[in-house]
């Protein structure tokens, strides 16, 4: 490997280490609100936090996507975000004050399964405050290079709700309110440890004007990003009642646990597109895209093997969840798209030309997403809502290497290598949840054979043989195998 990708491979084991453990307390905060708190309870905080983060991320998150681009550039000329940081807090702390009495003037026409509970506004109001304090900060931390640090506040965010989680059955009258509690204190938690590490001094302040012009259009993207996350919550809640809501929010927590990792691989490439944008390395481009590209296809080969274990633990999970299972093998089917997404994205938000074209690809993901689950959800449930999300996501992945292609003229075959890949998979996904356990098996096996060769064949492999060349040991039978698959020099 070269010194920059050996560099990156160990910033990110760092920070997926971090990741590890904060995914750890989601999971045994899953597991114990399978057991302790009913499905109502929990799909009644599903959709409080939903509202919570929708409002953030209509209202806010474009004003962190500009304190990462302009805070990296200043961070990389002075060694602070200072001058970019405390524009963004003023204007977060503006635009909070107006969103939140907007709120309060319109509760009463809210939806029931929030303004039935009269606490509900007061940590809807305070949750928003601790979300919009903590992810500026995160993003600072980013900026900054301060990756650990970064780490660190993800497991303090999953801190919060295990709390919340462990104490639900000994606080009496508890309900979705006290959950939501958890999240916050979390939040908060990791606000202070981001704070404490990032360095506000500045002797100037950014003007706002190019800030501005860059992320003007940003809050549309997001909106739609944040209804791609949760519209299907909402949907089943609609169609199915707020029990299934809870099962269906059950497991797409437990899908939010393995996507987790992805956003640290996102959250370390952001500042290194931005610096690769700055050089003007286009060759950094190709090889970035194509490497993203292989490693997709390699989680597509191995997905199979994952499915299957997903379908062994319906056998141990409590009753009330079985039904989950099947449902999280379909949005898990989700994920080498994810990968797409979360790598590609970091690149294409770096370059100021492509940001019209993000957000419009980004409405156009919701459109898909709001359309498939129309759909599948009165037909085919829970299931349809899961399988939604997955086709919403492999149509971001088409989006974005269709994006990625405009930056070299050597990726020109990236978006029909992925649509080759994106249907049989799609398809695999679907059969390994509906069929029986040997078949799932059979399916298994059959499937990652197919993907490895057609992988092998597309020359999707090539840049990883590059990569593996340096790195792997010698003249073992296993070591020729290796390289003889991925075309790595003898």
């Amino acid at each position: 490997m070269t010194g920059s990708h050996q560099s990156l491979a160990r910033i990110w084991m760092r920070l997926a280490g971090l990741q590890v453990v904060a995914g750890g307390f989601s999971l045994v905060a899953s597991i114990l609100a399978a057991v302790a708190v009913p499905p109502a309870v929990f799909g009644a905080y599903s959709l409080m936090l939903s509202a919570v983060q929708m409002t953030y991320g209509v209202c806010f998150s474009w004003m962190n996507h500009v304190l990462l681009r302009f805070g990296r550039e200043e961070f990389s000329l002075n060694g602070s975000v200072g001058a970019v940081l405390v524009p963004a807090m003023v204007g977060h702390g503006c635009v909070l004050i107006v969103v939140t009495a907007l709120f309060f003037v319109a509760f009463g026409v809210l939806p029931d399964w929030l303004s039935s509970d009269p606490g509900a506004r007061y940590w809807f109001a305070v949750g928003l405050g601790g979300l919009v304090i903590f992810e500026a900060l995160a993003y600072a931390t980013q900026a900054s290079g301060r990756f650990q640090i970064y780490g660190i506040s993800q497991v303090a965010t999953k801190a919060g709700p295990l709390f919340a989680v462990c104490c639900y059955p000994w606080v009496p009258g508890s309900g979705a309110s006290f959950l939501l509690s958890g999240a916050i204190v979390g939040w908060l938690l990791a606000a202070a440890i981001s704070g404490l590490s990032v360095t506000w001094k500045t002797e100037r302040y950014r003007a706002i004007g190019p800030m501005l012009a860059y992320g003007w259009r940003l809050p549309f993207a997001s909106a739609a990003g944040v209804l791609s996350n949760w519209l299907g919550v909402w949907l089943v809640g609609t169609y199915l009642g707020i029990y299934q809501a809870g099962i269906f929010a059950w497991a797409n927590s437990l899908f939010g646990l393995a996507t987790s990792l992805l956003v640290t691989l996102s959250a370390v490439l952001a500042p290194i597109m931005v610096d690769v944008r700055r050089s003007g390395d286009v060759e950094a481009i190709h090889r970035h895209v194509r490497a993203t590209l292989s490693v997709a296809l390699l989680m597509c080969a191995v997905a199979p093997i994952g499915f299957l274990t997903l379908r062994l633990c319906g056998l141990v999970v409590p009753e009330t969840h079985v039904d989950a299972m099947p449902l999280l093998v379909v949005l898990c089917g989700a994920l080498p798209a994810q990968l797409v997404c979360y790598a590609i994205n970091p690149l294409l938000m770096a370059h100021e030309r492509l940001v019209g074209k993000i957000v419009a690809g980004n409405v156009a993901i919701a459109i898909v997403m709001t359309a498939a689950n129309a759909v599948m959800v009165p037909h085919l449930g829970m299931l349809g809502a899961a399988l939604a999300t997955s086709i919403a996501f492999w149509f971001a992945g088409c989006v974005w290497m269709m994006l990625a292609r405009t930056l070299s003229p050597d990726l020109s075959n990236v978006l029909r290598v992925w649509i080759l890949v994106a249907v049989p998979f799609l398809w695999v996904v679907v059969a390994m949840a509906s069929l029986a356990l040997t078949a799932v098996l059979v399916a298994g096996v059959l499937a990652t054979w197919a993907f490895l060769a057609l992988g092998r064949h597309l020359g999707c492999f090539d840049g990883l043989g590059a990569l593996l060349s340096g790195s792997l040991p010698r003249l073992t039978p296993v070591d020729r195998a290796i390289r003889w698959f991925f075309k790595c020099p003898a």
